[in-house]
């Protein structure tokens, strides 16, 4: 059974005089590089406006299939150990937050999960433990044909997070710029964010830029080089409605660009995860 929200009104949020949530704004991030793809002009909007902005790292990054590429064997003459790969993709992350201007939030390598190993429990500890009680939490959509079980496993341990009572901010969710249109398929209605903080190319700089020396190299490119070239086109968040417009925070300091008008409410049963084969396909645009 799929976490749902539950089904109350929007509870009373802490608003500071400048009209913003006084809770920090929380980004979920499963795996390096997914903090800038998923959310990255949403987090830069969110600095615009002069709130605490961070992001948390869930994953160790240490099971992507790029630490036993070719490419990698050959720039480093060897094959490099889980740890330190997973280091080496922290500190990608690590410059891509400090570049769109948020905090990040790296808990210890014993805190994290392997990739391809996290459940909706062990997510939701990490948030406990390292964001405060009432944060304004937001991560990933499971739609748009997701199919990653770790997306899934901080979409529904933030999800349950709310439904708990441990936050009063209703989640926000996004999706990638090319599943926008799956989202929509979905009867759901899909909102751009960060229309004034778009992603530049410096923003992607620090999962693209390689110095074997300074133990940068590139991984974030290497291994998803088509979403990064999809935002280059596109470079704007896209927040997904899961929830009756009632429940949404009241952040209207600045406008909002509905991609489309509302759908007809979602089949209860869209196969997201059966369609595995759009993950790997990004359409021309």
């Amino acid at each position: 059974m799929r976490t749902r929200h539950a089904p109350s009104a929007t509870r009373n949020l802490a608003i500071t005089r400048a009209g913003i949530p006084a809770a920090p704004a929380v980004f979920v991030s499963p795996h390096q590089d997914d903090e800038l793809l998923f959310m990255g002009a949403a987090i830069r909007e969110h600095v615009a406006r002069g709130r605490d902005v961070r992001v948390l790292l869930i994953g160790r990054g240490n099971k992507s299939s790029v630490r036993t590429r070719p490419c990698l064997q050959e720039m480093l003459d060897r094959t490099p150990c889980e740890k330190e790969f997973g280091a080496v993709r922290d500190r990608e992350f690590e410059w891509s937050v400090r570049g769109l201007g948020a905090t990040p939030i790296i808990p210890t390598w014993e805190d994290r999960l392997d990739e391809n190993a996290v459940t909706p429990a062990d997510v939701a500890a990490i948030i406990r433990k390292h964001a405060p009680s009432g944060s304004d939490l937001k991560t990933v959509s499971e739609y748009g044909d997701e199919y990653h079980s770790d997306h899934f496993a901080c979409h529904d341990a933030v999800a349950s997070l709310f439904a708990g009572g441990w936050t009063d901010m209703p989640p926000r969710y996004y999706t990638l710029c090319f599943r926008k249109q799956a989202v929509l398929d979905a009867g759901l209605r899909v909102v751009r964010e960060g229309v004034s903080t778009p992603i530049a190319p410096e923003h992607q700089e620090p999962y693209k830029f390689v110095n074997v020396e300074e133990s940068r190299w590139g991984v974030g490119d290497t291994s998803v080089r088509k979403f990064f070239s999809a935002q280059a086109r596109d470079p704007f968040s896209y927040r997904v409605v899961e929830t009756e417009p009632a429940r949404l925070p009241a952040l209207t300091t600045s406008p909002r660009e509905p991609v489309a008008a509302p759908r007809p409410a979602p089949s209860p049963n869209v196969p997201a995860r059966a369609r595995v084969e759009s993950w790997f396909r990004v359409p021309d645009m």
